[in-house]
């Protein structure tokens, strides 16, 4: 899942902020904060044009997993 959002925002798709973080949340329980950050995100993402800031969300949410997991 994280991989098809992230494919889609390479591709420069026009989803949603809320939408990519509300499919986000699925495969990422478990990580604190997450919720939080997900508000964060999609604040930014108003603020600042989106797929950046949500590009970066997601991949230091899935770096962070893998670490903790690793």
């Amino acid at each position: 899942m994280i991989k098809e959002i992230l494919d889609h925002l390479r591709d420069k798709s026009k989803i949603p902020a809320h939408t990519l973080m509300h499919k986000a949340q699925a495969p990422l329980v478990g990580l604190r904060n997450w919720h939080l950050n997900s508000l964060i995100a999609s604040r930014n993402c108003a603020w600042q044009g989106g797929k950046g800031v949500i590009y970066q969300a997601l991949s230091r949410a899935v770096y962070i997993r893998k670490k903790v997991a690793g």
